[in-house]
């Protein structure tokens, strides 16, 4: 979603034939699992804490984050809803172009739903730079200006 996909049907191959019930083990290519969609669950509630209609991909605003690939979905207005991935990593820093001005900050924990405090974040010439921990090998941001 955060690459600019549009539907997801909530079908995986843990549903079939006396599993109706979506507990299946599958060994088919796709898998699936109530694991998986309670990771989905996290995703879709988190992507619904924004004005979807108005978010488009923006990669280009990441400017700097070293053993971290993004994934950033903005509204071009200061909104901003990010995926980390870390390549070998716990810890690194983001740059990104906000634009001026204050943002909330708020760190998701993508294994567990849960959020940290909002933190407020001044950028500078337009930069919001972030120390971002992620030991768990991904995290979501949610970034809104104030």
């Amino acid at each position: 979603m955060l690459s600019g996909g549009g539907i997801f049907n909530n079908l995986d191959y843990s549903f079939f034939v006396g599993h109706e019930d979506g507990t299946g083990v599958n060994e088919a290519p796709g898998g699936g699992s109530k694991a998986l969609r309670s990771q989905l669950k996290v995703l879709s509630e988190f992507l619904h804490g924004f004005a979807l209609e108005h978010l488009y991909p923006y990669p280009s605003s990441v400017l700097s984050s070293p053993g971290l690939i993004p994934y950033v979905l903005s509204d071009g207005k200061g909104s901003f809803a990010i995926f980390l991935r870390a390549t070998g990593t716990e810890s690194s820093s983001l740059l990104l172009e906000a634009g001026e001005g204050s943002f909330l900050v708020q760190e998701l924990n993508t294994k567990t739903g849960t959020y940290s405090e909002a933190v407020s974040l001044e950028s500078v010439e337009g930069v919001l730079g972030l120390d971002i921990e992620i030991p768990e090998g991904e995290l979501a941001l949610k970034i809104i200006r104030q």
